[in-house]
């Protein structure tokens, strides 16, 4: 999944998005075709927004309920929306505006929540140990950033 991603992310950076979105689509349209290269088409062919990105891992983790790559996927998603709300409550506590910073905070709150309960699904499967606590790590650091408490309950396995 890496390499992919890394692939997609270079042709992207170089002004060629369409070519990798072009070349996933045929690869997912394949008899045969890997789980990886139809999450890649259809995140290539979204809009690239936090609810699309999150079906796309969703509908990846129905079909592959055995891969820990979707529910990471999707902790990823969560932590970035976590992070963007963030931001939101800070321009919002600047701004004064004490409603849209307790919307923001909402917000944020769900999303480490979501983010956690990916990594729950990542840590049942037991394959990702590393990356699943590279990820909690980061959770505990948006949280801390926003001054909550999410409980977290370590498996020592």
């Amino acid at each position: 999944m890496r390499a992919h991603l890394g692939y997609v992310r270079t042709l992207g950076e170089s002004g060629k998005r369409s070519i990798a979105r072009e070349e996933y689509a045929r690869r997912a349209a394949q008899p045969g075709a890997l789980e990886v290269d139809r999450v890649l088409a259809e995140r290539l062919a979204s809009d690239q927004s936090s609810s699309a990105l999150r079906s796309i891992y969703d509908h990846a983790a129905a079909r592959e309920p055995a891969s820990p790559w979707w529910p990471l996927g999707l902790a990823e998603i969560e932590l970035a929306e976590a992070d963007a709300w963030k931001g939101a409550r800070e321009t919002a506590r600047e701004a004064g505006d004490r409603e849209g910073q307790t919307d923001a905070d909402r917000q944020a709150r769900a999303a480490l929540m979501r983010a956690d309960h990916a990594l729950d699904r990542v840590d049942a499967l037991g394959s990702l140990p590393h990356e699943a606590a590279i990820y909690r790590g980061y959770v505990r650091a948006v949280d801390g950033r926003l001054g909550h408490q999410v409980v977290v309950v370590e498996d020592d396995h």
